[in-house]
């Protein structure tokens, strides 16, 4: 089971994609957001040649859980990517994800040019990847829970 992960943005818009188990993270590419019904479409058109069976998208929840204008926003477009790809769509807290892939690229040395592209990306995989481990963790302390 593939899961495509969303990092979504007014101007950039990151992708992640799982390995075939569904386990392992890892960037794929940022889009340019010229539109969220273009937006949508394309990434509906992505997650079907990637044989995605979800869509993860990054909700960027804040610290003193009041709504705000992003998470809105994000909340919105996770909406709508699930009409438009007809796939399931769940949402994850990617609190933080941009600045830690940021920080993560500046250790590497990686040049401004080449963070900008980079950075949804890797922010993307992180969402994913957090997503999967909760997933793992809610189901082992569950499966542990139910064996005593």
């Amino acid at each position: 089971m593939r899961i495509l992960g969303v990092d979504y943005g007014t101007k950039r818009i990151g992708l992640a994609i799982t390995d075939e188990n569904g386990l392992i993270a890892q960037p794929l590419m940022s889009l340019p957001n010229n539109g969220d019904e273009n937006a949508a479409k394309r990434i509906a058109a992505i997650a079907k040649a990637r044989n995605a069976s979800l869509i993860v998208v990054g909700i960027p929840k804040r610290t003193d859980n009041r709504t705000g204008i992003a998470q809105e926003r994000s909340i919105s477009f996770a909406s709508l990517l699930r009409m438009v790809s007809k796939l399931p769509v769940e949402m994850f807290d990617e609190r933080f994800t941009t600045s830690i892939a940021e920080r993560t690229l500046l250790e590497a040395d990686v040049p401004r040019r080449r963070r900008k592209h980079l950075r949804d990306a890797i922010a993307a995989a992180l969402i994913l990847q957090g997503y999967i481990e909760s997933k793992i963790l809610s189901k082992g302390v569950s499966g542990q829970l139910n064996q005593q």
